[in-house]
């Protein structure tokens, strides 16, 4: 029996679906100052749209690496790069070295064979007490060669999504995902043996 292998979008591009956006929207306090949210990953805008609709009047601000994604975002935000994220925020911490210039939230569904290399980012681009809320398979917990990593970062919260997601349109695959959740200085938790 021959086993079939799912061809892989271009650069991992598999959009949340709005449902899982708004389950996060829904259970996860996001951190409320008034400074803008970010999604580095933004694609479609499913999270961009749904900040939106529920902080209109709060700043976002969107990148992402394909331009074809630009027109769309700009609906829901003026704000928006065609940037790859890990180099945007590169700059961006050049450009901003002031601490308490920086987003309240960044969120986004990071392509997993990045997923690591985007927060990164994320953290580079962080002020001390930004919450940082990253959609992942709960895999990404797992490896040895993540395992100094998460001594570094660990989390403060994770919320495990009950329902596989179908991130294609199609079935769900066989993995399980969740919300995992930073926010400096307040790590409750998860240790990684």
């Amino acid at each position: 029996m021959a086993t079939v292998i799912a061809e892989r979008h271009a650069q991992d591009q598999y959009m949340t679906p709005p449902w899982v956006v708004e389950l996060a929207l829904d259970h996860i306090p996001l951190l409320d100052t008034g400074r803008p949210f970010l999604e580095p990953c933004a694609g479609t805008g499913n999270f961009v749209s749904a900040l939106r609709r529920r902080y209109p009047d709060r700043g976002i601000e969107a990148v992402d690496i394909d331009a074809q994604f630009l027109p769309g975002l700009k609906q829901w935000t003026p704000v928006a790069h065609m940037a790859d994220f890990c180099e945007w925020a590169r700059d961006y911490r050049k450009t901003f070295t002031n601490p308490k210039i920086g987003p309240d939230v960044i969120v986004t569904n990071p392509p997993f064979s990045l997923a690591r290399e985007i927060l990164d980012a994320a953290f580079l681009v962080a002020r001390p007490d930004t919450q940082i809320v990253m959609l992942l398979r709960l895999g990404f917990l797992e490896s040895r060669k993540r395992r100094g990593w998460w001594q570094e970062h660990p989390l403060d919260h994770l919320y495990v999504l009950s329902q596989r997601p179908s991130f294609t349109g199609g079935g769900t695959d066989a993995t399980a995902y969740g919300y995992f959740v930073w926010r400096a200085g307040s790590a409750k938790g998860v240790t990684v043996l």
